[in-house]
């Protein structure tokens, strides 16, 4: 049999107690006052834009004093790059930029190219660029 849904629900507050409670007293009928804003005065509108472009330029310059003052708290020091290790082996990227040549290149004659056993990485000295290089160029 079907119940619409409403009589589902007041049969279930009608199980637990819940219907036909009486209402506490502090709830009344009677609603807060609807608070209707007021319009704002165009003049009004005007002067907080006006205080508001003005309270932005205030902060622009301010900015600008604290980022000149830490400059010269900190004597303008230059930034500071870390040296650059330069290790003898090139991986498959790098060692396709030396030879320009496509990295698949690379891939494709590895077995050609003397490299780092052991390493689990495709590691090629220049000098083994080289002679590969050197020995393509003779086989053509």
């Amino acid at each position: 049999m079907f119940i619409p849904m409403g009589e589902r629900f007041r049969g279930w507050l009608r199980a637990n107690g819940l219907l036909n409670r009486p209402r506490p007293q502090n709830l009344s009928n009677d609603k807060p006052p609807r608070v209707i804003p007021q319009p704002v005065e165009p003049v009004a509108a005007v002067q907080a834009t006006d205080m508001l472009t003005e309270v932005r330029g205030l902060l622009a310059e301010f900015r600008q004093s604290l980022l000149a003052e830490v400059r010269r708290l900190l004597g303008n020091p230059a930034p500071v790059s870390e040296p650059r290790f330069e290790s003898p082996y090139l991986n498959v990227d790098e060692a396709a930029a030396y030879c320009k040549i496509a990295v698949q290149t690379i891939y494709n004659h590895r077995s050609e190219i003397q490299r780092q056993p052991g390493i689990g990485k495709l590691l090629f000295t220049r000098e083994a660029l080289d002679n590969w290089l050197a020995a393509r160029k003779r086989r053509r």
